[in-house]
C-alpha cells in the first residue's frame, strides 16, 4: 500500500538535484531561472501588510496564467478585500502574474519535497488553494489536507496516458492522501471527469465546468489596436505562427517560402512559444535567407517578409490581426497549445498532428469548420493558401470559430460558484 509513497519520496529526493542543475543551466539564458532559489525551499516568500488570510492560486506557467485571466480578475472584483497569493513554477509564469495581478503577493513554487511543501503551507496560512489544470503536485496538497487547507480543482484536465502514469508512480496511498483535501473538481469534460475519478476522485466531488480558456478575457480596445497594427503592416496576406517549438520554425519558414511564391508580399508573424529562443529562431530566418524584424526593436515589420515576436504577453493582438494562424507545439510531439484564443478572435485555426493536449477542443473546431489539420496529403503550406486563396471560406472559419467560442462560455461562472464558499467562509 505504501510502495508508491515511499517510491514518489525517493524518486523527488533523487531528481532534485537534476532539476537544481536544470534550472542551472537553463539559466544561462534566462536569468530568471536563477534568481528566487531560497523559495523552491518555501522561504524567503513576499510578507503582507494584512494579517488576513490569502486565497493562493497555483498555475504551472505563462499559457495556464493565461487561460485564468479571467478568473483572476473576477476573483478580485467578487472579493476586493480578500488577499491573493499567487504561484507558478516558471519565472515566465511568475512574471505574467505580477502584470495581470500588481496587488497580489507571487512567488515561485516549492519544489514537491514534504520539507518545503510544509515549510511553504505553514509560512503563508491560505484560506484555501486553487490549483489550475494539470498541477498534481502530490506533497503540496498532501500538505494542505494535513493542515485543513481546503483545495479545490479548476478547469481541470488530464490526458489519457496521464492516469496510468500517475498511478504507477504515485501509487492509491499517495493519491488518497493527496486527495483527501480536495473539496470540488471543476474539470473541462466528460472525459476529464472519468480520468480524475479513475484516480480516486469521488463521483459526487466531480463536476464537469468546463475549460475556462472560453471565457477569454480579452481587452476592450483589442480590436481597435489589432486594426491600427494591421494597418501600419500594410495590405498584405499575414499569416501567424503562434507558440512554436524546436524543431517547428524550419518547417514553418519553409511554409513560408512556398506560400510567397504564389503571394510574394506574404508576411509571417512568427512567435515561439519561449522568447528566449530568439537567437536560435533568428539563425534559422538567416539561414533560410529571410529577411525579419523583431518587435523588440520595430513596431511594425515594415518591409520585412518576417515579423519575429520576442516579447511575452501579445499573442492575442496578432490573433485578431491575423488572417489565419498556425497554433505551434502540434507539428513535433508537445502536444499543442490553446487553440481556442485564435477562434474566439475569428481567426482560422491550422493544426499539425500532435493535439494531445487539446484533443477535444480541436475535434470539436474542426468539427465546426474553424479547424485544418496538417498531415501528409496536405502540408503547413497547403493549409496556408487554402485559406488566403478563398477569402469566403477564410471567414467562414473564422465566424465559424467565433460562434464555438461564444456557445461554450460559462465555465468562470461555474467555477467561481464552487469557488464562493471557500472565499466566503470564515478565514
Amino acid at each position: 500500500m505504501r510502495a508508491g509513497l515511499m517510491r514518489y519520496r525517493l524518486l523527488i529526493y533523487l531528481l532534485t538535484p537534476l532539476a537544481l542543475a536544470f534550472m542551472w543551466w537553463r539559466g544561462r539564458k534566462e536569468p530568471a531561472w536563477r534568481e528566487g532559489w531560497a523559495q523552491r525551499w518555501g522561504r524567503n516568500l513576499p510578507q503582507a501588510d494584512a494579517q488576513q488570510a490569502p486565497l493562493w492560486i497555483h498555475a504551472a506557467s505563462v499559457g495556464e496564467v493565461n487561460s485564468a485571466a479571467s478568473l483572476l480578475a473576477e476573483v478580485q472584483q467578487r472579493w476586493p478585500h480578500c488577499p491573493l497569493y499567487l504561484t507558478a513554477f516558471t519565472p515566465t509564469g511568475v512574471a505574467r502574474l505580477r502584470t495581470l495581478v500588481p496587488a497580489a503577493r507571487v512567488s515561485l513554487l516549492p519544489l514537491d519535497l514534504p520539507g518545503a511543501m510544509a515549510r511553504f503551507v505553514n509560512t503563508l496560512k491560505p484560506r484555501a488553494l486553487v490549483v489550475l489544470e494539470t498541477e498534481c503536485w502530490p506533497h503540496m496538497l498532501e500538505a494542505c489536507a494535513r493542515r485543513n487547507v481546503p483545495v479545490i480543482w479548476l478547469s481541470g484536465r488530464l490526458r489519457a496516458s496521464s492516469v496510468s502514469g500517475m498511478h504507477k508512480l504515485f501509487g492509491q496511498t499517495l493519491l488518497h492522501r493527496a486527495f483527501a483535501g480536495i473539496q470540488a473538481w471543476g474539470v473541462q469534460s466528460a472525459d476529464d471527469a472519468e480520468r480524475f475519478k479513475a484516480l480516486g476522485a469521488p463521483d459526487e466531488r466531480v463536476q464537469v465546468t468546463g475549460s475556462l480558456k472560453f471565457d477569454l478575457n480579452i481587452a476592450s480596445d483589442l480590436t481597435e489596436r489589432a486594426r491600427q497594427w494591421r494597418d501600419c503592416a500594410g495590405e498584405r496576406p499575414l499569416w501567424l505562427a503562434a507558440s512554436t517549438h524546436a524543431g517547428e520554425e524550419e518547417l514553418v519558414v519553409e511554409a513560408h517560402q512556398a506560400v510567397r511564391a504564389v503571394y510574394p508580399d506574404a508576411l509571417l508573424v512568427l512567435a515561439p512559444r519561449h522568447p528566449r529562443r530568439r537567437a536560435e529562431v533568428e539563425a534559422v530566418l538567416q539561414g533560410a535567407g529571410q529577411d525579419w524584424r523583431l518587435r523588440s526593436e520595430s513596431a511594425t515589420p515594415e518591409a520585412a517578409s518576417v515579423y519575429l515576436v520576442d516579447t511575452l504577453g501579445e499573442l492575442m493582438l496578432f490573433y485578431a490581426a491575423c488572417d489565419v494562424a498556425f497554433v505551434g507545439g502540434s507539428l513535433v510531439p508537445v502536444g499543442g497549445h490553446n487553440l481556442l484564443e485564435p477562434a474566439a478572435l475569428g481567426a482560422p485555426v491550422i493544426t499539425g498532428a500532435y493535439v494531445d493536449s487539446c484533443a477535444d477542443v480541436a475535434a470539436a473546431l474542426e468539427q465546426e469548420g474553424a479547424l485544418l489539420r496538417v498531415n501528409a496529403e496536405q502540408t503547413l503550406a497547403a493549409r496556408v493558401l487554402q485559406c488566403l486563396d478563398d477569402e469566403p471560406a477564410l471567414q467562414r472559419m473564422g465566424h465559424a470559430g467565433q460562434a464555438f467560442a461564444r456557445r461554450n462560455r460559462g465555465a468562470l461562472a461555474r467555477s467561481l460558484e464552487l469557488l464562493a464558499p471557500l472565499v466566503d467562509g470564515p478565514s
